[in-house]
């Protein structure tokens, strides 16, 4: 299942949940089902049926020029994060440190 990754200032309204799992085609789907398992949350990303201004989402590391119809396979991992505007080509976020 997709997975979204909760940025730490909107983990309360997750019950602390750091990810949440859940059965999606798309990061709006994927949205839009986490906001039945977590009210609140979907509200606090989105204005105007889009990305709040400010936010950018990341699908396995790649910043989804998409935005919320991106599309998802079973084991995306999706990624809010800050928008920066200027450069060229496609943003890559840092890989993740091995644990």
């Amino acid at each position: 299942m997709p997975t979204l990754h909760v940025p730490a200032a909107l983990r309360g309204l997750t019950g602390g949940r750091a990810s949440v799992a859940t059965e999606a085609r798309t990061v709006g789907e994927l949205l839009r089902a986490v906001e039945q398992l977590h009210p609140g949350l979907r509200g606090r990303l989105l204005e105007a049926g889009d990305l709040a201004p400010g936010l950018a989402v990341a699908v396995d590391g790649e910043i989804a020029s998409e935005g919320l119809e991106a599309a998802l396979h079973p084991a995306a991992e999706v990624r809010l994060v800050p928008a920066i505007a200027g450069g060229g080509g496609r943003a890559r976020l840092a890989p993740r440190p091995a644990r």
